[in-house]
């Protein structure tokens, strides 16, 4: 059937329409593969223990928010993005301070 010389255009859809169904069956099954085998490495990670986070009293001190400049503010939000990464949780802008 593949290497006939006279195939029909009845047989060329049908052939067209299974080859598109392969592909997306592969297609699907490589997305499904990575998927769980991502979910099988977070759940490798969720292993590790935990510390503890033991917080201190809180110290009312003024809260330094002021973004003078894109730098600076391009900074924070790579920081921030950065720290809720590391640690899974959400987080929130305590203060900033430009070095110069």
């Amino acid at each position: 059937m593949l290497l006939a010389t006279n195939m029909g255009m009845g047989e060329g859809i049908f052939f067209t329409i299974l080859c598109v169904i392969i592909v997306f069956v592969v297609i699907g099954g490589i997305i499904f593969g990575a998927y769980f085998l991502s979910k099988l490495m977070d759940g490798s990670k969720k292993e590790t223990k935990k510390v503890e986070n033991v917080s201190s009293p809180v110290i009312n001190r003024p809260r330094n928010t002021n973004i003078e400049d894109d730098d600076m503010m391009a900074a924070v939000l790579v920081a921030t993005i950065d720290f809720r990464n590391e640690i899974k949780e959400d987080v929130r802008l305590v203060s900033v301070n430009k070095i110069k």
